[in-house]
């Protein structure tokens, strides 16, 4: 039998049954085949990858609380600041320059252990140690960076309500 794949696969269970009509027969490309087999790994992969990204977001959101207590416990320091003549983007470059010190430490301590660990993830996981060493690299900085603009600019907001009242 040959000619294209879809004509020869609907051909191949027709002449089985001619020479054996009880015969049990299923038809699949080994495609097909791998990927089924593949579905559980893959699906194990996206879940971990589900569960990372809520592990960061839950981290952003630590990060957040963390600066956003600091800058207002330091909330009269920085009225003095502003009210000495300090521009808003001093203030800024102090609240930012606070909040990368703690997460600056908190990447490096993380990079050191994705670094470290980084051979039992690409035997767990049998792919590129690279490509995961670097996307843990991508979302701790994402991590280091988002949190302190968002205090400040979260801040800068509240601070412009409270004005109009």
């Amino acid at each position: 039998v040959s000619g294209p794949y879809e004509a020869v696969t609907a051909r191949i269970p027709e002449i089985i049954r001619q020479v054996d009509p009880a015969l049990a027969l299923h038809v699949e490309t080994m495609e097909d085949r791998v990927a089924l087999e593949a579905l559980p790994t893959r699906l194990a992969g996206m879940l971990s990858g589900l569960f990372g990204l809520l592990a960061l977001g839950m981290a952003v959101i630590g990060v957040y609380g963390v600066v956003s207590y600091g800058v207002s416990q330091r909330r009269r320091e920085i009225g003095v600041r502003i009210a000495l003549g300090a521009s808003s983007r001093d203030v800024t470059a102090l609240v930012v320059r606070q909040a990368l010190v703690v997460a600056g430490t908190g990447v490096g301590v993380g990079l050191l252990l994705a670094a470290l660990y980084q051979p039992v993830w690409t035997s767990a996981i049998n792919s590129s140690g690279d490509f995961t060493l670097g996307l843990v690299g991508f979302g701790l900085l994402m991590f280091w960076q988002w949190p302190p603009w968002l205090v400040v600019v979260i801040s800068g907001l509240a601070a412009e309500l409270f004005k109009l009242v």
